[in-house]
Parts: structure tokens; sequence; C-alpha cells
């Protein structure tokens, strides 16, 4: 038998198993009680007359512990009970207008017991039990994990159309284009005044024109050159707009001349360019604009 074993049957059986009560024999004594402390409980069901459930009976648990308890709805009472096991109490139950068997004793138990009364007598009724207070709210538990996103919707109608914006600002020109098919020869114009004989020269001089196709009104954008022969280098140019627009005295050609400058090419041919803007929005007729480059031959 261990040491262990020997003290907690000193408990139970004392001098036969050859205990002492000298100093060790008690600090043997108190070990094995400080171990054995445990929790059982006392329970049962409380009935009266017929069987039916007695509502509000007063359970009393007296010895070594004074506990009470009352029972429930159901006639049931539990009274737990804390001690150094084994442990003896006596149950009793009492009622107004019941009388109860007992009481029950229970003696040097270590297990939970179950302990029924069953009441008698011709007043012997349940009694309503008041609810007790409401208790505090408890603390908010943490939030929930995410959950998955559910999935996406139908597509809404579509809206109604939106005012229409203001203008922007005119972005800026474009790069030059290849130069275009040079249009027909515009009818001769009438011949000019006699101008006074020069000083007898050695180069040739000439007027090369060239016309832009018939712009209706409206803001169309033209591009025309006025080339100069091979072999022959521009050394001036030009333009006049043949439709106007307005009434006299306030005259303004029908474009809006935005480029008038020479064009030279490095080994090739010399030009004379000229863009413009078309804004003849009130003509009844086409306008036309013409580009002329004056050419020397650089030969001579």
């Amino acid at each position: 038998m261990t040491i262990r074993s020997k003290m907690f049957a000193c408990l139970l059986l004392g001098s036969a198993l050859g205990c002492t009560n000298g100093e060790n024999g008690h600090e043997a004594i108190a070990s094995v009680s400080e171990a054995a402390t445990g929790t059982i409980t006392i329970s049962g069901r409380v009935t009266g007359p017929g069987g039916g459930n007695l509502i509000g009976a007063a359970i009393q648990l007296s010895g070594a512990s004074q506990l009470s308890a009352v029972s429930d709805t159901s006639g049931n009472y539990s009274i737990p009970l804390t001690a150094n096991l084994p442990v003896s109490v006596t149950v009793t139950a009492s009622l107004s207008g019941c009388t109860f068997p007992g009481p029950v004793n229970l003696n040097a138990v270590s297990t939970s017991q179950t302990v029924n009364f069953n009441g008698s007598g011709s007043n012997c009724k349940s009694v309503a039990i008041p609810p007790g207070p409401t208790g505090p709210t408890g603390p908010t538990g943490p939030a929930g994990a995410t959950g998955p996103m559910g999935p996406q919707g139908l597509q809404g109608a579509t809206g109604p159309q939106g005012v229409a914006g203001p203008v922007g600002p005119m972005g800026p020109m474009g790069p030059m284009g290849p130069a275009g098919v040079p249009g027909a020869a515009g009818p001769a114009g009438p011949p000019g005044a006699t101008g006074a004989t020069g000083a007898a020269g050695t180069a040739h001089t000439q007027v090369v024109s060239a016309d832009s196709e018939e712009l209706q009104d409206g803001d169309n954008f033209v591009h025309i050159t006025a080339r100069c022969p091979p072999g022959e280098q521009v050394t001036g140019g030009g333009y006049y707009v043949q439709l106007y627009f307005g009434t006299s005295g306030n005259i303004v050609p029908a474009f809006t001349v935005v480029e008038n400058r020479p064009f030279k090419v490095p080994n090739g041919i010399d030009q004379w360019l000229v863009s413009a803007i078309n804004l003849d929005a009130e003509a009844r007729e086409p306008g036309i604009l013409t580009a002329y480059a004056i050419c020397t031959d650089k030969t001579k």
C-alpha cells in the first residue's frame, strides 16, 4: 500500500490500519482531506398528489453544509455541494399546504445523488415563483468574419444622354500633307499696266499660280502650293481670293489665311505655300483661293 492510499484508508477505517495520532499522522490526514475536496450535486423532482409537478417547494440541505433551492416549473431542483468527500447531509422539502416524507439522510456520499419528494394534502398545490430581475446585457461579441462577395448584379438601364459640352479650343495645326495635284489654270486676268522699262537683266523671271478646289460654305481647310519649274527658285509669292462677302466698304475675304510662305526642298522644287480655312458660311457661290509664286532662273 502506498503512503497516499494508506492515508486515505486512515480517514475511513482509523486505527485498524495502524494509523497514528502523532504529528506526522495529522499531516497525512490533512493532506488527504485537501486532496479529497470535490463537488457533487444533490438534485431531484418534487411532485404533488396525482404526480403533478410542484412549483416553489423549498429544498433544504443541512449537516456538513447549509444550502437550499426552490423547485422550478417542472418541479425540478438542483443543489451543487462542494465539500470534503465523503460527506453526510440531510435533505428536507417543505411547501405550504403539503406534507412530505423525510427527512432523507445521505451518509458518507462521494458522488451526486438524486432525491425525489412527493407531497400530500388536500391543499398541496404549486405556488407562483416571481420572475427575477433582468440581468445586465452582456458585452457585444466580436464581429464575425466577412462573408464571401456575392455575385455581380445585373447591369442597370442606360441613363439618358447628357447635354452636349462646350466646343473645345482649336487644336494645333497638324503636319503639312503631301502636295495635291495642281488645279486647272484659272482664267487669265486683265492685262496690267505697262511698267517702266528696267535695266537690262540676265535672269529670267515668271509668275506661276495654282487654284484651290471650289469649296462650299462651312469650315473647310484648304492647302495649295504654287510650284516653280525645275531649275528655277522662288523669290516671292502671295495669294488672292476669288470670292468675298460683305457689303461695299466692308468687304473681307471668305478665307482666313494661316500660312503664306515659301517652301523650299533641298535639291528639290521650290514652292510657295498657302494654307487657309474657308469661312464662307453665308456665300451663295463656292469660294476659290489662288496661290502664286515668283520664280527666277537659277542658272542666269
